[in-house]
């Protein structure tokens, strides 16, 4: 489909201007786009301007009207209506407030009540409408906002008038005497020609305007007077963003809506109009289709003109093609037309120029062709030469590589039993090693035994001493019990001395009568103390005859200590010298060991030297092998490239001769 360069050029073209056209498009619709509804949202700002100037001017008429007649002296007369007892005099009040009240409706006819409500709570309307007994005026909300702002005027919300079934507003003023109200002054206000003057306005692009009061309460609104529209989300959004003016747009009813909005000053109310954003946006896509439209018929044009220019642009190519098809059979003879001065003009004489090259060549072919079929015949005889000796060499190599590769392994062999040797030395070096350190350790608890001995030895000198020291006090101590031995002896005897001598005062006690009585007694308690001290006396004698009896028990075991001390003392002495006999023995073991690990250590350095010629034999045969193998694959590969030669040779004489062939296919 597209191998012709005329459909490629117009595809390209055409392909471009698409895209061309498309990014215009698209950037003129979103312009277009945003223009219209700037444009839109203007001329709405401008309209809903106005409709708050017309509320505000048709609102403050009557609070105008209702400040004037609150401050009046002739309605403030009309509160005393309700106090005067004078018959005649309270018909001629109540008849000057119809008449008063009757020019008020008269003149604003929008409103459908004018009234005073009292303190008394009751109330007084014109046109007269009666009311429940129980009415309270004081209880309504426009009585009591007047009353808390008696210098203002007061807006109730919209509601359903309950009497005529209107959808009004009231506006209350209170009426002061001495900076106190003495009544509220009310006045409902019928929106319905408000209501119906705003729907009659023509918003275009099938736009509707709203009011809202200021707690989002419809007061102008198809089909939603006086109900609470805060549900809308784009009417809470209006609400809650606290904007004087503002845009807004939302979605409800799978319907993309925009609204635009402003804020009545004082009264908080909402005044907008809502516009379908597919009818903002439809002027917009009329031009954009218009823009397609135009666009298909301009690619046509441009197609149809494309088209024949192209064609003669192109028509010396299919010359030059004929003319190179007849070339390409082989005729060198043709030549192309270069009759224009353009890039096809100099395609032309190129071509030419390439013919006459071509003609050149093809006989400088034609006569070396000959020489090369010689020449490759002369070369593939000797290479065929060449690959028969190439032969004999790659033999005598591979004999001589096999008793390379023999004496590799025989190395091999030696290499891997002199490792063994090796591990083995290894291992002895090892244990000779491990011997050496044990005899040192041995020394090492040896020498530690002797000094343990000889610290006993110094414990059982120092021990010793003691001994004999405790020997001399045990004996003083037995000389020292043997002296107390004595002293109870004597004091037993005085003990009886006092006793005889206590028993002969009682007796001659006796004998002197009553002038004896006294010492007979004392005698008495001399006796019994001396009897006392002559029984502690013995107490005090046995315990020293015990502690005797301890003390030569005592002397004994300290004999038999000494003893045992004397027989431990010649062990310690024989174990001392069993240690040193151990330390001199142990000293020749390990000259004995050192000797045998230094043989061992002169054996692991030859057996290294063994080792490493060993592996320098076999690392030789094992490159001597190697080298025969790549001298063997080498010449292996020679051979293969000798006989590469030889068939190269051969196809090159085939070749010569289709390349003979080829070139008497051209015409010269």
């Amino acid at each position: 489909m597209f191998k012709s360069i005329k459909t490629k050029i117009i595809s390209t073209i055409l392909v471009i201007f698409g895209l061309v056209v498309a990014v215009m498009m698209i950037v003129s619709g979103l312009q277009i786009k945003q223009k219209t509804e700037e444009n839109v949202v203007a001329q709405t700002k401008i309209m809903i301007d106005e409709m708050s100037s017309s509320f505000q001017l048709f609102l403050g008429q009557y609070e105008r009207g209702l400040n004037q007649m609150a401050d009046s002296a002739t309605v403030k007369r009309f509160t005393d209506l309700n106090s005067v007892t004078d018959p005649v005099q309270k018909q001629q009040l109540a008849k000057e407030f119809d008449q008063d009240f009757k020019k008020y409706t008269d003149t604003y006819q929008e409103a459908s009540y004018i009234y005073i409500g009292y303190p008394d709570k009751s109330i007084k309307t014109y046109p007269f409408l009666k009311v429940a007994d129980d009415y309270d005026a004081t209880a309504r909300p426009w009585y009591q906002a007047s009353v808390k702002e008696p210098d203002k005027v007061q807006w109730s919300k919209p509601y359903v008038d309950a009497f005529t079934g209107e959808y009004v507003i009231t506006a209350s003023k209170a009426i002061t005497k001495n900076g106190k109200a003495a009544g509220v002054l009310g006045v409902d206000i019928i929106l319905k020609t408000l209501s119906e003057s705003m729907q009659e306005k023509n918003l275009g692009f099938k736009g509707f305007p709203y009011v809202l009061d200021a707690d989002g309460t419809a007061i102008v609104y198809p089909d939603k007077q006086g109900e609470d529209l805060t549900d809308y989300p784009f009417v809470a959004d209006m609400y809650k963003a606290n904007e004087s003016e503002g845009v807004s747009r939302y979605t409800m009813n799978n319907t993309k809506k925009v609204s635009v909005y402003t804020t009545v000053p004082n009264l908080g109310w909402k005044i907008g109009a809502i516009y379908p954003e597919k009818e903002i946006y439809k002027v917009a896509s009329e031009l954009r289709n218009l823009l397609i439209w135009l666009s298909v018929a301009g690619g046509l044009i441009a197609f149809v003109i494309l088209f024949f220019m192209i064609s003669r642009i192109i028509k010396p190519l299919h010359h030059l093609k004929a003319v190179m098809d007849q070339t390409a059979a082989g005729d060198l003879t043709v030549r192309a037309e270069a009759a224009s001065k353009d890039e096809i003009g100099e395609l032309s004489h190129d071509f030419n120029s390439m013919i006459e090259k071509m003609r050149g060549l093809i006989a400088v072919i034609s006569a070396s062709v000959s020489e090369v079929r010689q020449s490759a015949e002369s070369l593939n005889a000797t290479s065929e030469e060449t690959n028969a000796v190439s032969e004999q060499v790659a033999a005598a190599i591979s004999e001589i590589a096999s008793g390379a590769s023999q004496s590799a392994g025989n190395a091999e062999t030696a290499s891997e039993n002199s490792g063994r040797l090796g591990r083995q030395i290894s291992k002895i070096n090892k244990k000779a090693s491990g011997m050496t350190a044990i005899a040192e350790r041995t020394d090492k608890i040896n020498e530690n035994g002797r000094q343990q001995i000889q610290q006993l030895q110094n414990s059982f000198d120092n021990w010793k001493d003691n001994l004999q020291v405790m020997a001399g006090v045990i004996d003083q101590l037995d000389e020292k019990v043997k002296a107390i031995g004595g002293v109870m002896e004597t004091i037993t005897q005085i003990s009886n001395q006092t006793n005889l001598l206590a028993l002969n005062a009682s007796i001659e006690a006796a004998r002197a009568g009553e002038h004896g009585k006294g010492f007979a007694v004392v005698a008495e308690e001399v006796r019994k103390l001396a009897e006392q001290s002559a029984q502690s006396t013995e107490k005090v004698k046995a315990t020293v005859e015990e502690l005797q009896a301890g003390a030569r028990q005592v002397s004994g075991q300290m004999q038999e200590t000494r003893e045992t001390f004397q027989h431990q003392e010649a062990v310690v002495h024989n174990t001392g010298t069993a240690f040193g006999e151990i330390a001199k023995l142990m000293e020749e073991m390990k000259y004995s060991i050192d000797e045998v690990y230094n043989e061992v250590q002169e054996v692991a350095k030859h057996k290294e030297e063994v080792a490493r010629t060993i592996q320098i034999m076999a690392a030789t045969s094992e490159e001597t092998a190697a080298s025969c193998e790549e001298v063997s694959a080498s010449t292996a590969e020679q051979l293969h490239a000798i006989q590469a030669v030889a068939e190269s040779a051969e196809q090159l004489t085939n070749l010569s001769n289709d390349l003979q062939s080829a070139t008497n296919q051209f015409k010269v």
